[in-house]
């Protein structure tokens, strides 16, 4: 999960004593310190963060976008303490719509989201230099996709991440499958072709 969190959190945070909004920040403005160490710097409306704001968290987590209802809603950049990423759109404390994860170790997602999961249509790339194209389902790859790794590749149906369905597979010495996949192996009916010309099918 990628969640930021900030409406379970302001459930759980009390203002700290002596910590009300700043003495003469404008009308519709807001800085307010969590007894959690947490902090909001921002617009709000009827006490509420609402519209553009900051918050920021003691292990260095930062959100930087749009709220609405004291909830991340809108498009906003969340920093996670370990350095990765997310950049997008938010509907209710979590990603949702299009967005951008970036991973501190190279890793990247591009695509889109439904409640904090991978959903629909997407790209992801992984620092070994292998790529994934298509289609997820609640975080997982599922329906028509394309995986390549350095030298082989995938072209066809996944289900929970798997090769699974109809699918055609090249490997880097030119042999190549064509048919049904289960559980990541071939299973069912299928072409098997090697490089000198031969092939089977069954």
């Amino acid at each position: 999960r990628i969640c930021c969190d900030c409406a379970q959190q302001a459930a759980a945070e009390e203002v700290r004593a002596g910590a009300p909004p700043q003495p003469g920040a404008p009308a519709g403005q807001l800085t307010r310190v969590y007894a959690n160490g947490s902090s909001y710097t921002g617009q709000c409306r009827d006490g509420a963060r609402s519209g553009r704001g900051v918050q920021a968290w003691p292990d260095g987590a930062l959100y930087d976008g749009e709220w609405e209802g004291d909830r991340a809603n809108g498009e906003g950049r969340f920093r996670h303490a370990d350095g990765d990423v997310y950049e997008g759109g938010w509907c209710n404390d979590k990603a949702h719509g299009r967005g951008v994860y970036s991973h501190g170790r190279g890793g990247r997602y591009s695509g889109e989201w439904r409640d904090d999961r991978q959903h629909g249509h997407g790209e992801e790339t992984w620092p070994d230099g292998s790529s994934y194209a298509g289609q997820y389902r609640e975080g997982l790859r599922a329906g028509a996709g394309r995986f390549a790794w350095a030298e082989e590749a995938y072209e066809g149906e996944f289900l929970g991440s798997e090769l699974h369905g109809r699918g055609a597979y090249r490997w880097e010495d030119g042999r190549g499958y064509e048919g049904q996949w289960r559980r990541g192996q071939m299973h069912g009916e299928g072409a098997f072709r090697w490089p000198d010309g031969r092939g089977y099918e069954g």
